[in-house]
């Protein structure tokens, strides 16, 4: 399958932006390979990237804080807490294993 191909397969089983590193990856493993003489053309050379939309992420005001914990469920309060206090993903939260949890010294290990 060519590069080009490659990018553009059907169904997209992957973010763009995936493809996109897999290719610059690709890109500079054929330019290195090149300048050890193991190669002597870089196929994804001439392949375009994904245009990416950089969506800024915004952090919630105090207020949407307190509105989203007010609507919060008891049973998914403290899981709304731990994710405004870590930064952790739902499927992080939802994923924790005791052996990741520290109450002693007050920590998480994300794997």
């Amino acid at each position: 399958m060519g590069m080009a191909k490659y990018k553009d397969r059907e169904p997209r089983d992957v973010p763009m932006a995936t493809v996109n590193r897999e290719l610059s990856v690709l890109k500079h493993m054929f330019t290195m390979a090149i300048n050890w003489g193991k190669a002597e053309s870089n196929p994804v050379k001439g392949v375009k990237l994904f245009k990416e939309e950089n969506i800024s992420q915004r952090i919630l005001s105090d207020q949407e804080i307190e509105a989203l914990l007010a609507f919060s469920c008891n049973h998914t309060r403290d899981m709304t807490l731990r994710a405004l206090n870590t930064g952790m993903r739902r499927g992080e939260i939802l994923n924790l294993k005791w052996e990741q949890v520290d109450l002693k010294q007050g920590y998480i290990t994300v794997i």
